[in-house]
């Protein structure tokens, strides 16, 4: 005997699946989340048979198992209470001057 997914409730299981390995490239090629780490689709069959064993009752349900978002970081400088600026991650204080910025020259 063979079954294909797409004979089971009019292609509803295989619609669910399509559905989530959409969403799974989705995860994998987003640059938030970490490239090395594996995302799982699994498919979970039940059959409950008839006390006769002609009749089988199917139900079915996809899990999908997908990388979380990397964290990330960044700094707040604070006037007082206020914040004055947000600078994007890697970067310095603008208060401070950078290692390769020439001292400012004093004109006579």
């Amino acid at each position: 005997m063979s079954v294909t997914l797409s004979a089971l409730r009019n292609g509803g299981l295989e619609e669910q699946f399509q559905i989530a390995l959409r969403a799974a490239l989705e995860n994998a090629r987003d640059p938030n989340t970490p490239h090395d780490k594996k995302r799982r689709i699994t498919i979970h069959v039940d059959l409950k048979p008839s006390e006769d064993r002609q009749v089988f009752g199917l139900m079915y349900h996809v899990e999908s198992k997908l990388a979380g978002i990397k964290p990330g970081s960044s700094f707040l400088l604070l006037d007082g209470d206020e914040p004055v600026e947000q600078l994007p991650r890697g970067k310095a204080d603008p208060r401070q001057m950078g290692i390769v910025t020439p001292l400012p020259t004093k004109e006579k």
